[in-house]
């Protein structure tokens, strides 16, 4: 499983109650211990950048209850996935 070390959450600008939003994201990294995603939530009426947002996981061992390795399978499709959404746009 995957557990929430860290969000780093910056704010750009405001955005309204029932504002439509667009968000975006993509796999920064994936190594070792860690999954690295970063987000980015645009207010679509103005097309301005509101927030951005680091999310930081580590693979845990639900077993044993400590931190491991990302398993080379996940490790795969994760970075097969990425690839994939990026040669397609």
């Amino acid at each position: 499983g995957f557990v929430a070390v860290e969000q780093i959450i910056e704010y750009k600008r405001e955005l309204l109650l029932f504002c439509p939003i667009g968000i975006f994201g993509t796999i920064r990294s994936v190594e070792g211990k860690i999954l690295e995603v970063f987000h980015e939530i645009f207010d679509q009426r103005t097309n301005n950048l509101a927030v951005t947002i680091v999310h930081r996981s580590i693979c845990m061992d639900l077993d044993t209850r400590r931190a491991c390795e990302i398993p080379d399978v996940i490790r795969d499709q994760i970075t097969r996935g990425t690839k994939r959404i990026a040669e397609n746009g």
